[in-house]
């Protein structure tokens, strides 16, 4: 700032700023209550966000149809309807960013895997290999899986 600006200033503003921010919540729209519901309400659409990637079929209550995705994936935690109800508790919050963090992985690699354009099982005669095979195992065709082997063993060598 110019010294010219600088004179035509009050002492007070001369000051050093303060080293921690003095500001604080203020009216009916910024209380804290307001906030966390707020925050309660953001953590609640991600995690519908997160089901919604997941292609798992919804019904009207969002902690029921968590609670079956979680169920079915084999969710690594317990997570209960009063977690859900109240997130920012600093006693709860680490197991709900867990819950997004692990929704978040599995949501990337459903999207990877639908993505790719050339299927694992296409280009995996091992794998077509051992598939084939046990269909013709189960069928009861035991000609077939050996056929099968020597087809194989043929590519092989």
């Amino acid at each position: 700032m110019p010294a010219s600006q600088a004179a035509d200033l009050p002492p007070s503003a001369w000051a050093e700023p303060p080293s921690q921010p003095t500001s604080t919540l203020r009216g009916p729209t910024r209380s804290p209550q307001f906030v966390q519901s707020t925050a309660t309400c953001r953590l609640t659409e991600i995690i519908k966000f997160l089901m919604s990637q997941l292609d798992y079929p919804s019904t009207t209550k969002f902690e029921d149809d968590l609670f079956i995705i979680l169920k079915s994936l084999n969710f690594p935690y317990e997570i209960n309807k009063s977690t859900l109800r109240s997130p920012n508790s600093p006693h709860i919050w680490p197991s709900y960013l867990a819950l997004i963090h692990w929704m978040v992985q599995i949501a990337s690699y459903t999207n990877h895997l639908l993505s790719n354009s050339r299927p694992f099982v296409e280009n995996n005669s091992m794998h077509m290999y051992a598939l084939d095979s046990y269909l013709n195992y189960i069928r009861g065709d035991d000609d077939a899986v050996e056929d099968l082997d020597r087809e194989f063993i043929g590519k092989l060598e």
